[in-house]
């Protein structure tokens, strides 16, 4: 099986953009742009299949929701999914730092600690006042 050449990184780079390929017609675009477009293949040091992907809520939920999905597809382009793990992986998120800082900002904000509390409706809008027309 193909597994044997997964220790180069550019075929197995190749291969995983073949297998995503796939993964994309059956998911569709919106699901495979979510999911999918930060994932990797790399094999374990048993020679197992590791499917990368940014954290762990990602790594469970694709393991739990697609993982018969991903080893269908692995078995297609000849990769053995015989012990396939999904394993999250720390990279450098730069998308990320602008969120972390607002959201800090916004925690900062300081919250009032009492509101103005206000009759809901209007007092002249009543059922006595209600006009039946074609309008309503």
């Amino acid at each position: 099986m193909l597994t044997n050449y997964l220790h180069t990184e550019s075929l197995s780079s190749s291969v995983w953009q073949d297998c995503l390929g796939d993964i994309e017609d059956k998911v569709g675009s919106e699901r495979f742009e979510t999911l999918f477009r930060s994932t990797d293949l790399s094999l374990s040091p048993q020679g197992h299949p590791c499917i990368q992907v940014p954290n762990r809520f990602l790594a469970d939920f694709i393991e739990e929701h697609y993982s018969s999905l991903i080893a269908e597809t692995l078995k297609h382009h000849d990769i053995s999914p015989v012990g396939l793990r999904f394993v999250p992986t720390q990279r450098d998120w730069k998308v990320v730092e602008p969120i972390v800082k607002t959201i800090a900002q916004t925690r900062a904000q300081e919250v009032p600690q009492k509101v103005e509390r206000r009759e809901p409706f209007h007092t002249s809008y009543t059922f006595d006042r209600f006009v039946v027309g074609d309008s309503n």
